[in-house]
Parts: structure tokens; sequence; C-alpha cells
């Protein structure tokens, strides 16, 4: 699972130079996403050893060298999927994938659907505008009330989405979406006990939800609750500016939210109609499993 926490910054010292490396072994990565990862090409490149631009790359970026430049694939594929016709098996072949169940298992287990499903669920977007969706937060025994404090820069005026997910597997436990300036809040209902963590993204008012679901955050972060919460307990979670050593963002979190709030409304609609009671706006209720 990739840790999106923040990275500490660096001087003009032997650390900096080392940070250094690996940002230009990044850009060499993305002018070469196509091509399978040589690590000892990749390491020639910024006149490092292979074992330790290995060791340098996952302690300041949070993930192997492998898997970065399978998430630069996983984008690339992203984009053509949204802004062309191409259909999915040459879609695999532009980003360097000899085999399309490969791709289609890759891209399902990053994005959190298929190629396929994917590409539905954009053409079905009948807004553009971001939304505000509550968590599901169902009250259940056991359950303690957390409230999350979500901070970005003075400035920053956009909407939010916040995943939180099982620590031990990164499943998806609940997940939210909220309109903010600078800070706020969100509660979720979650069992006692169980270690989360929460990850968010960020993008400005200005940006359109399709937008969104197919381009890099501007903010992102994440916490952890080690121990899980205790009742009425409260996390911040601080959002900060996307950085060149940033993995790429690949989840289809803001269509996962936008899923789980159809799914839900659909399902009330069929309770409502058998009591014949009327349609309310309640959160939903519904879990969704998935990587994120």
């Amino acid at each position: 699972m990739i840790d999106l926490s923040d990275l500490p910054r660096f001087a003009a010292t032997p650390e900096g130079e080392m940070r250094s490396a690996v940002e230009a072994a990044i850009a060499q990565m993305r002018r070469n996403a196509t091509r399978t990862m040589n690590l000892d090409a990749l390491a020639r490149h910024v006149n490092l050893n292979p074992f330790h631009l290995s060791h340098i790359f996952s302690r300041y970026v949070g993930i192997s060298a492998k898997r970065y430049h399978q998430l630069i694939r996983i984008s690339s594929a992203k984009r053509t999927l949204a802004r062309t016709e191409m259909n999915v098996t040459d879609v695999s072949l532009e980003c360097g994938y000899d085999s399309l169940g490969s791709f289609a298992t890759t891209f399902k287990r990053t994005v959190g659907l298929t190629p396929t499903e994917f590409r539905k669920a954009l053409s079905t977007l009948t807004s553009l505008e971001m939304p505000e969706i509550s968590p599901s937060s169902a009250s259940v025994g056991g359950a303690a009330g957390l409230c999350l404090e979500i901070a970005a820069p003075a400035d920053f005026h956009g909407c939010a989405f916040v995943a939180a997910c099982r620590a031990e597997s990164g499943h998806l436990m609940d997940c939210a979406a909220i309109s903010f300036f600078h800070r706020s809040s969100i509660t979720f209902s979650i069992p006692r006990w169980q270690p989360l963590i929460f990850f968010g993204v960020a993008y400005s008012s200005r940006v359109s939800i399709r937008d969104a679901i197919v381009g890099e955050p501007e903010l992102r972060g994440c916490c952890e609750v080690v121990s899980g919460p205790a009742p009425h307990s409260k996390v911040t979670l601080n959002l900060r500016e996307a950085r060149i050593i940033d993995a790429p963002f690949v989840s289809a979190l803001p269509l996962l939210v936008r899923h789980r709030v159809i799914m839900a409304a659909s399902l009330r609609q069929d309770r409502c109609r058998d009591s014949e009671l009327p349609v309310t706006a309640s959160a939903p209720t519904t879990p969704v499993t998935s990587h994120i």
C-alpha cells in the first residue's frame, strides 16, 4: 500500500544529493514509461549502484522503483481510456504491457475498477461538479465516532475525497467527499480498536470531477490510527502540495465514492417503494471493498 504521508525536506547536503538522484530516476522512468524498467540501466543513468538506488528510492518515496514505474503506466492508461476510443487491448500495448490479462489485473488492483468499468463509469457522469458526500457512518454496536479534521494550506478552496482503510490490508471501509475552505471535519463511525489509515486527496474548486478522476490531485496526505479510535476521538489529516517524488495517484476514489452513493440511493428507493415511504437523502449504508 502506498504511504502518502508527508516526506521530510532535505537541505543541500549529501542527503539532498541522494534525493536529487531519486528525482532524476523518476524523470527517466516517466520518459520511458512504456519500456520495461531496468534497474541497472536506471542506476547507471543517475551514477549509483542498483542496490543503493533501490534503497534510497524506497526510503524517500515509500514504494519501490518497480512499483512506481507500474503506477506511471497505469496513470497513462487512465488518461488514454478517458480521452480516446482506443480499445482496451491497444491501450495495454501502448502502455507497455504484453499481456492484456496482466494489464487488466493490475489496473483493477490499483484503480479499483477494471479498464472497461472505468471507461463506462466516466461515460455515465451526468454532472461535472464535485460531489459532497457524507460517510456511511452507520450506528452499530461497538462503533466509535471519530472526527477527522482535514487541514489544507490557508488559501485552499476545493473538494477533498477521503478514504478510511484497514491498516493491515488497505481495504476500503468507508469514504466521503466534502467541499471546504482551508479546514473542515468529517465524522466516521468506525468499529472500535480497528487500526486505520485515512487517505485524502483534494482538488481546487476550478477542477471538474472528470478532470479529478483522470488527473493528479493538487493536495494529498494520510494519517494512521494505530490502536483504533476511542469514542469521540479526533484525528487530523494534513493535506500538502504534490511533490516531484510523489507516486502517481491512480485510484479512482472520486468514482468509487460516487458509485457508492448511486448504489445506496437505488437501495433506498427499493426499500421506500416496498414500504411506500418517501425517499430521503440519507447517507449510504452499504460498505464497499476495494484497494486504494
